[in-house]
């Protein structure tokens, strides 16, 4: 014992249990829970594990949780230290009930008081909306006793986008306009980081708000004051702004090609498009044409530097040019230069450009601040809502004084939570016996794959496949790496599925099956790899075999394989010399055909007197193309040959082992092959027995990143547990009779054989 508390520690001995020859304490009571946290970590069976391999309540595993994601002994001591420090009746904790009676809370301490004060403020928070609902039928509330149900449901009422000190939701609001203020100030400047929601409203970030709708409205309002300096134009001024600023190039532009004309004439000629430009320039496309022309000048320039009115505007600019000219013509006061339409020469231009001096002022001092998206008359309204604004004020101080409430509340959720799950979780933490029972379920297990008519009941969540199956191969386990899948085909998560009792079967990789979780619902699933180990005791012996079979295969196939190659080879070079042997004879023949002929014309004597007429000379057969010569009948006779031969051998073979066998006894046989038997079978099935014994299901735990202290063997209850074929319903009709009594009789058979081989009745025979 390694002693982690003050509390002290039971007058009864701790107890402890053999499971898969490992020793667990027993847990039972809360005495036991308590000798746990007192008991040294290394005899805990487990001593660390992550959270997403743990199929358990959200809150006991956020509340054992430190916020790394991973439960330590530390923590489960922790919190098993908690619990008994604030009950002082346990009967709850043993019994694992959900409901809490008020009198088992202990007040000798702070902390026991709060929570005492939280139950009797929740039970009348529950009996206010019961009478302000006026249910008639509803259940009476029992004001000594709660249940985690009860409290769940008064944090989600309370919380109300309230359960966060100094932060509100919109959903907090109780009226439309406090519920409008919230969410403006969220689409604007933002907010603060909320566990219910992305973001909401902080006091700091509401008068940040404030401030910029009273910077930004002043601003603006500015405009409608100042009408005449700012609005020259009325509501046309800011389109008339930006028609000058978009122009104002192109103007610059024509001013300084006129001055560059009234110096020489000749320039007018040289300011348009360079024609380098112009290379490559599709003039049938309008939008090439259109840019090619945005560099050009305004219009064409002159020495007066006026354009005229009826003066060609450059098409990329005509536009902006005509709507400037519509808009200044249409506020035109009647005199000559600003307002009397477009500017076409310096003067009006800069008058132009004076009148809109103050407006280019008041706009470039415009704030830059997250509201100017919102109109004045919202941001005006919002200035003389000082109601709404002081609701938001009211709903801060009050998320304040009910994040209090609420983080008392919720101790109270996690004392109710602890008693109902705690001496579980310890259960499948601290010892394992649930692992080793067959009608529970330990908290790492996520429920039964349905595949190859078989049920596996133990599956493990897998967060990383390529290190557990580091850890599969080492548990010397066949084990199944299924992917578990929505009906979308989504996968949701990975387990590991050992196969422990029968036959490797029909189980493939890519093979389909169903996964049924703990709350009984179905999942697609489908075996995505394998890890391959002997499963019972005879595919543990026939596995040398196996082996062995396979390596001979490979060899005779490798043999096979060569000597085709070679009779290929050797076919080829028979063909190839045959070949060769025809066309050298053809040669010779047709060599020796040409001589015959020379040699006649040369005999002929030298005759003055015309020749008579010269008979046609005798034909001479071609010579005729023979194949090349089929294998000779003696390979054929030599393979009957051979065959015989190798008949008339097995044949004496077989006549000498039936002769030898006569002159053995019946019993000598018999010893002769149970000892021949025993003698290749018996350092197999040990072999076999020793793999299976130390099948190891803590290294399952391990490869999911579980921290286990001792090695947890797979018993042989266990192995037809987690893998089974279901049977038949009971009294169905046409299933599967016995088939003991064709044992019986094959033995029987046999021993007839035997005796009968014995007794001499099959010597004729065989003679």
């Amino acid at each position: 014992m390694e002693p982690t508390t003050d509390m002290p520690l039971p007058s009864t001995p701790a107890r402890f249990v053999r499971y898969g020859r490992s020793y667990q304490l027993d847990i039972t009571t809360a005495d036991d829970l308590l000798l746990a946290a007192a008991l040294d970590t290394a005899r805990w069976v487990a001593n660390s594990a992550p959270i997403e391999t743990i199929n358990a309540d959200p809150v006991l595993l956020a509340a054992l949780d430190d916020g790394d994601g991973r439960i330590r002994a530390a923590e489960v001591r922790g919190a098993i230290l908690w619990l008994l420090d604030v009950l002082k009746d346990t009967d709850g904790v043993v019994e694992g009930r959900a409901t809490l009676q008020l009198s088992a809370i202990s007040t000798t301490s702070e902390v026991g008081q709060e929570l005492l004060a939280s139950a009797h403020r929740v039970i009348k928070r529950l009996k206010q909306s019961l009478e302000e609902e006026g249910a008639e039928d509803a259940p009476e509330i029992d004001e000594d006793a709660i249940s985690l149900e009860q409290v769940r449901s008064i944090r989600v009422e309370e919380s109300r986008g309230l359960s966060e000190s100094g932060l509100v939701l919109p959903v907090a609001a109780q009226d439309e306009g406090t519920k409008q203020l919230l969410e403006d100030i969220l689409a604007t400047v933002g907010g603060a980081p909320h566990p219910m929601a992305e973001a909401a409203v902080s006091e700091a970030i509401l008068e940040t708000f404030l401030s910029q709708i009273e910077e930004h409205s002043s601003w603006r309002l500015r405009e409608s004051e100042e009408v005449e300096a700012l609005s020259p134009f009325g509501a046309d001024t800011r389109e008339v702004a930006s028609l000058v600023d978009a122009l104002a190039p192109k103007f610059m532009q024509f001013f300084t090609l006129c001055d560059a004309v009234a110096l020489d004439e000749r320039f007018a000629n040289e300011v348009w498009v360079d024609p380098a430009k112009q290379e490559g320039v599709d003039f049938q496309d309008r939008e090439a044409v259109m840019a090619l022309l945005s560099s050009a000048p305004l219009t064409n320039p002159v020495a007066s530097c006026r354009i005229a009115e009826d003066a060609p505007i450059n098409p990329a600019w005509r536009s902006k040019f005509e709507r400037l000219d519509a808009i200044l013509s249409e506020h035109a006061s009647g005199e000559e230069g600003a307002g009397a339409g477009a500017p076409r020469d310096r003067a009006s231009w800069a008058r132009l450009e004076e009148s809109l001096a103050a407006y280019r002022e008041w706009k470039g001092s415009e704030p830059e601040v997250a509201v100017a998206s919102l109109p004045l008359e919202r941001q005006l309204a919002i200035l003389e809502e000082e109601e709404v604004v002081a609701a938001v004020r009211e709903l801060l101080s009050q998320s304040k004084a009910n994040a209090v409430v609420l983080d008392r509340v919720k101790n109270l959720e996690k004392l109710l939570v602890f008693q109902a799950r705690l001496m579980d979780f310890a259960n499948s933490f601290v010892s394992f016996p649930d692992l080793y029972q067959a009608d529970q379920r330990a908290l790492f297990e996520r429920g039964t794959l349905i595949i190859d008519g078989r049920r596996l009941t133990l599956a493990i969540q897998v967060p990383d496949r390529a290190r557990h199956v580091v850890f599969s191969d080492a548990s010397n386990m066949f084990v199944l790496y299924t992917e578990v899948m929505d009906r979308a085909g989504e996968v949701l998560y990975e387990v590991a599925v050992p196969v422990t009792h029968g036959g490797r079967g029909n189980l493939l990789e890519s093979k389909w099956g169903v996964f049924e979780d703990l709350e009984g619902e179905e999942h697609h699933a489908r075996v995505v790899q394998i890890v391959d180990n002997p499963i019972s005791l005879l595919e543990a012996m026939a596995a040398p075999f196996k082996k062995l079979g396979a390596s001979i295969n490979d060899r005779l196939e490798a043999l096979s394989t060569s000597q085709e190659q070679k009779l290929l080879d050797k076919g080829s070079e028979k063909m190839a010399a045959s070949e060769k042997k025809f066309e050298e004879k053809t040669g010779q023949l047709a060599k020796k055909g040409d001589a015959t002929q020379d040699k006649k014309e040369d005999a002929k004597p030298a005759d003055p007197t015309p020749p008579p007429a010269p008979t046609p000379p005798k034909q001479t057969a071609a010579p005729t193309t023979t194949p090349p010569p089929a294998p000779v009948a003696s390979s054929s006779g030599g393979l009957l040959a051979g065959g015989a031969v190798a008949f008339a051998a097995v044949g004496s073979s077989l006549a000498f082992i039936t002769s030898t066998l006569q002159q053995i006894g019946w019993q000598v046989l018999l010893f002769s092959v149970l000892a021949l038997f025993l003698a290749v079978f018996t350092p197999l099935m040990l072999l076999a027995w020793v793999k299976l014994r130390r099948r190891d299901l803590s290294a399952l735990l391990e490869g999911s990143g579980w921290g286990i202290n001792t090695r947890m063997r797979l018993t042989r209850e266990q192995a037809k547990t987690f893998t089974f074929t279901p049977g038949f319903p009971e009294g169905a009709i046409g299933t599967p009779r016995s088939r003991a009594i064709w044992f019986i009789l094959v033995l029987a058979a046999i021993a007839v054989l035997l005796y009968g081989y014995r007794a001499g009745w099959f010597a004729a025979w065989l003679g």
